[in-house]
This record gives structure tokens, sequence and C-alpha cells, in this order.
């Protein structure tokens, strides 16, 4: 994908840096991190992509572990992960929307890619979570069923894709 661009890597904390000095002239960053890292007093703009999801929890136990436990307990453990995860979700959408409007207040323009780019992006990166799929299933792990899963639930609560990744698998 050509983007006449020379990709750098660079630390989390080091993005505020290479904005200032120029070494950079842009960041993938996440907008909740804007604040976090005052990467809102180096940049002029910000723009969303609205590609991917955040997972901000995700709750892990040991099969083994899990496979002791009795009914009972299991039960409690998935309904707070669960409720938990929902929580996280709700605060991390409200966060979002309230530094967007924070940095639009700083005088920072933030762009919204519109869904005509979004689903040409999404068509030139759809091989990465393809492959990435594909690698996983090779080692045994059901990863193309988890990805649509994923799908099936997130077009099930409303969310259109830019792309139809199930086509792909």
């Amino acid at each position: 994908m050509p983007i006449e661009a020379v990709p750098v890597t660079l630390g989390i904390g080091e993005h505020y840096q290479a904005l200032q000095t120029g070494l950079v002239e842009g960041s993938l960053f996440y907008l909740s991190g804007m604040d976090a890292f005052k990467l809102s007093e180096p940049s002029k703009y910000f723009n969303t992509t609205s590609l991917g999801s955040l997972s901000t929890l995700v709750a892990f136990m040991n099969l083994d572990t899990r496979n002791k436990l009795p009914a009972d307990v299991l039960e409690i453990i998935d309904e707070v992960a669960l409720e938990a995860s929902l929580r996280v979700a709700e605060l991390s959408k409200q966060r979002d929307i309230d530094m967007k409007a924070k940095l639009i207040a700083q005088g920072i323009k933030v762009n919204d890619l519109p869904l005509s780019e979004q689903q040409r992006w999404a068509e030139q990166l759809s091989n990465i979570p393809v492959t990435a799929a594909a690698e996983l299933d090779g080692k045994g792990f059901p990863a193309t069923d988890v990805f649509k899963t994923y799908i099936q639930f997130l077009q099930e609560e409303g969310y259109t894709f830019p792309i139809d990744y199930t086509s792909l698998l």
C-alpha cells in the first residue's frame, strides 16, 4: 500500500517529542491517549478512522483452574466479567467522546474519516486479520471461528463493518 511515508517505530512515550521536533508528521494513536501523553500540545489535527475496536477489558482464566471450580462459582465469575467489560466499554466510549470535544475546544481540527475512506483502508488492510486467523488456525486455535463469531456478535448489536470480512475467510 503506497502511502509515500517511511514508518518509524516509537515507544509510546516518544510520540510527543517526535511530533514536536518534526521527526514524524503524524502518529497512529488512540484518542483516549491524547491527554495522558499531552499530544494535544504538538498536534494540530486528529483524524479518527473508526477502524477496529478497542478491547479495554478482557478477563482471562487458566482453563485447568476453571475446570476445577464449581458451576455456581463459574456463573458468578462469568457474570462479573461480562458486567465489568460492558461497564468499561461504556466508560471508554464516553472518555473518547469527551476527549474529542476537549481537543476541538483546544483548537485541534478533528476529522472523521468518511465511510468511503474507511472502506478503502479496510480493503487495503483486509489481509491482516485474515492472515492472522489462518496462522492461528494452523497452530490448532479456532481463530477463524472466533473471528466469525466476533463479527456476528457486533452485527447483531447493529455495527456495520466497512467491508464484508466473512467473505474473505
